[in-house]
């Protein structure tokens, strides 16, 4: 009950912004230099737990009910209690970071709506350089493949992640995590890329993920780790942490997933001069790119009409108003951070001032 009243009634940013610095960080310190260190995915054990809990409570409640309608009553009762219990520990061990202070508001970045021209001009500036990052990884037009990921990318986005939010004054204590989730697809068939559990304190990225999207997909869910709950927020920290790295895989990650959002935002807007505008664009990236749709093609959808709409009243019931569309809005973000006061110093090598 308390959780809830919090969470109802309390909207002030200074809540938030005190969850932030301290409970939230007790908990990342208390698990990251703990149980993070096991082999496995905590999220493998914490189904285990719960299926094991549920027998039990199957059991327990068929040995104790008398008739059909006890043991309904009973399986409700219990459904309810673990629906507090899953509730009251998402928001003690997270979900409060929605009531934080937001990048905008950190950086106090200009509120920006980018017209056809300024896409278009971003577009062409990413290209161009998406062109020269390409072409330092591999001169070959056959899509990349894993073989140029480094196992050492996890620890290479976390370092680079944690300069730039202490740069911000955002606490960085801890050490998140992110995983391989299988089997492969389990995500991918929800139209998810990677997903942050809370319970679990570490972010997860699907096994059957393109080699290309894992950098950014795994920068995107380590901010969700270290505190920042906004869909598009994460997508531009994450696309800064890849491109603050020396690692050229990395940073051609996290450029394309850039790329591929201001491709899409300026379709919205123009779409004859998008489709004038890809046939520009060199046979390397067009061939990553097609990769990247040809597997995820192996992993359809599923139910995607249903799930876009339940997460989309999630984002919105936790104070993210654009809901799905806040994936997006790494583009605006992105141009206020280009026109911003900030020492850019450290990005300098890939967005000239």
């Amino acid at each position: 009950m308390l959780v809830f009243v919090l969470n109802t009634w309390i909207p002030s940013e200074n809540f938030g912004d005190f969850y932030l610095n301290y409970p939230f960080q007790f908990f990342r310190v208390i698990y990251d230099y703990s149980i993070s260190w096991l082999p496995i995915p905590m999220i493998h054990v914490l189904f285990v737990l719960l299926f094991l809990w549920l027998c039990l409570s199957i059991i327990r409640n068929k040995k104790s009910s008398s008739s059909f309608g006890l043991f309904l009553f009973s399986g409700l009762r219990q459904f309810l209690k673990f629906a507090c219990i899953a509730y009251s520990l998402f928001y003690i061990f997270w979900g409060f970071n929605y009531k934080a202070s937001s990048i905008e508001t950190r950086l106090s970045l200009a509120s920006i709506e980018p017209d056809s021209i300024e896409l278009k001009k971003e577009l062409h500036l990413i290209t161009n350089q998406l062109i020269e990052l390409r072409s330092s990884i591999s001169a070959s037009d056959s899509a990349l493949t894993s073989t140029y990921y480094s196992l050492e990318t996890e620890d290479i986005i976390r370092k680079s992640l944690e300069s730039l939010l202490h740069e911000w004054d955002i606490p960085i204590h801890g050490k998140v995590r992110v995983r391989t989730l299988k089997p492969k697809g389990v995500l991918l068939r929800i139209s998810t890329a990677g997903v942050y559990m809370p319970y679990a304190f570490e972010g997860h990225i699907d096994a059957g993920l393109h080699p290309i999207q894992w950098p950014f997909t795994m920068a995107h869910e380590m901010t969700h780790g270290y505190g920042i709950t906004d869909e598009g927020a994460c997508n531009f920290i994450g696309l800064l942490a890849c491109m603050n790295t020396d690692d050229l895989f990395i940073r051609y990650s996290g450029l394309l997933a850039y790329w591929r959002y201001l491709n899409r935002n300026y379709r919205t807007i123009s779409s004859n001069g998008q489709r004038e505008f890809i046939k520009t664009v060199k046979a390397s990236i067009i061939a990553d790119l097609k990769d990247i749709y040809r597997n995820g093609d192996l992993y359809p959808d599923f139910m995607p009409k249903i799930r876009d709409m339940l997460y989309d009243q999630y984002l919105k019931s936790n104070g993210i108003s654009s809901g799905l569309s806040s994936y997006s809005k790494i583009v605006a973000l992105n141009l206020a951070w280009k026109e911003s006061d900030w020492n850019r110093a450290l990005y300098s090598k890939w967005y000239p001032n």
